[in-house]
């Protein structure tokens, strides 16, 4: 009686064992992939990302026109920095802007309007930034920047308020 109630034990012993490391692998087999050996792209955006007009005033928008495929819906934060170029050929950050970001699976060309700020210098520009996005609770980044433009001073017979 007592070899069949200890097989019984072993038995049970035995399965709990094997479900807990099922559990445990389970777990965190696909976060260490995903982490360290998974080099996939969930959210791509073809650089430069086109700018409609060449040629901008303060206080406007400009249309960017970008191209981005997404292997997974994507909920994220968009971090922008308008950078100035300046006549030495340093970069200057002259504003930061911060977006949330949604996109479904797929592929599309988005529409964006950023403003420009009254009060930047005249000059050669460009927008730079960085998405943060997470895939299965991994974060993920993607770089992003636009085409060259110019902000210039308006015109005497274009005054804007």
């Amino acid at each position: 009686m007592q070899n069949k109630y200890l097989r019984v034990v072993d038995y049970f012993l035995h399965m709990i064992i094997f479900s807990a490391a099922f559990m445990i692998i389970g777990y965190y087999l696909p976060k260490i992939y995903l982490q360290y050996f998974d080099k996939r792209v969930y959210y791509k955006i073809t650089n430069p990302i086109t700018v409609e007009k060449k040629v901008n005033n303060r206080c406007e928008y400009i249309d960017a026109y970008i191209n981005r495929s997404a292997l997974v819906p994507v909920k994220g934060s968009a971090v922008r920095q308008l950078t100035l170029i300046r006549v030495d050929g340093k970069y200057q950050r002259i504003a930061n802007f911060e977006t949330p970001i949604q996109a479904d699976v797929g592929e599309t060309t988005m529409i964006v309007h950023w403003f420009l700020p009254c009060d930047i210098p005249f000059g050669s520009y460009f927008f730079e930034g960085t998405l943060e996005y997470k895939v299965y609770d991994i974060t993920r980044y993607t770089h992003f920047y636009t085409e060259n433009f110019i902000v210039k001073a308006t015109d005497s017979a274009e005054i804007k308020n």
